[in-house]
């Protein structure tokens, strides 16, 4: 038992190092910051859509209260996921996070995101991840970053292959959600192998 506490403990701290706190753009008005309780007001009013959670694992839960925030921002203080708020004008507009992988797979992490319906096809995410891959290429060893889409959700394929993730595999009714059977899309991007990261100063 010790020893699988010493690798949950060393699993969590090789990936704290990932800024807490990230400009997206220059003029810093997209940020991505670390959630904290303060906001569980905000986050059950932008997370309260069907149309958020249609694409997502039923543990993201419709309709969205603020127990079921306060509970969520709970538990990311236990360090085990590495997720982000979306802001805008210092606004929550969504999430995105990384969920560390174990064992053999402790390399990987797997990426998940979100944004609240009015901020749809504005560009927003696909800013996003690009910067979010980079910090994790400079600030953990991890080697691949993977997203798993349901197939329905074409507009995520499309993000992510615009982000540089490549298609990896399609498993045939590998999901039940909303009472029916749903394929499942695995993407991936890999740490690139041809780039000197150096580590940079965050905000």
């Amino acid at each position: 038992m010790f020893e699988y506490a010493k690798f949950a403990v060393w699993q969590i701290y090789r990936i704290m190092k990932i800024p807490a706190k990230i400009a997206v753009n220059k003029k810093q008005e997209l940020i991505l910051r670390r959630f904290t309780l303060n906001d569980a007001d905000e986050l059950a009013q932008v997370a309260n859509y069907s149309e958020i959670a249609i694409h997502l694992r039923d543990s993201f839960p419709y309709p969205y209260y603020r127990k079921d925030a306060v509970g969520w921002l709970e538990y990311l203080e236990a360090g085990l996921e590495q997720v982000w708020a979306i802001t805008l004008h210092e606004k929550i507009v969504g999430a995105i996070g990384l969920i560390p992988q174990a064992d053999v797979n402790r390399y990987n992490m797997e990426l998940g995101y979100w944004l609240t319906p009015a901020y749809h096809h504005q560009g927003i995410m696909s800013l996003v991840i690009p910067i979010l891959l980079d910090k994790v290429w400079r600030y953990s060893d991890i080697h691949r970053v993977y997203a798993v889409v349901f197939a329905e959700n074409s507009n995520s394929a499309r993000l992510l292959e615009k982000c540089g993730f490549i298609r990896e595999g399609h498993f045939k009714a590998s999901a039940y959600k909303l009472n029916h059977w749903v394929d499942e899309l695995v993407y991936a991007t890999h740490r690139p192998i041809d780039k000197n990261l150096e580590m940079e100063e965050d905000i």
